[in-house]
């Protein structure tokens, strides 16, 4: 049985936004599909777009909302026109 404190975890992040990068693996690729599976919207980023679109295939099955982006964060515009899209 789920605890309590899970619970509310989960609760607090249905309908949020989160910005992953590096989400076309390990631990990045991970984390998007277990945050869109307790409802979160997922804005997945990462350098290597081959890898990133096995990730927004499979979020497609699971009809997940996500916005996948080729990012490069180093930049300061980047990021901002990021933070609108979300």
């Amino acid at each position: 049985m789920l605890n309590l404190k899970i619970i509310k975890r989960i609760l607090m992040i249905k309908n949020k936004v989160a910005i992953i990068t590096g989400a076309s693996s390990g631990i990045g690729f991970a984390t998007a599909l277990a945050l869109s599976k307790v409802g979160a919207k997922v804005a997945i980023g990462a350098r290597r777009t081959d890898l990133l679109s096995e990730l927004e295939k499979k979020l497609k099955k699971m009809a997940e909302k996500f916005i996948p982006k080729n990012w490069m964060l180093q930049r300061k515009t980047n990021v901002i026109l990021l933070l609108i899209m979300c």
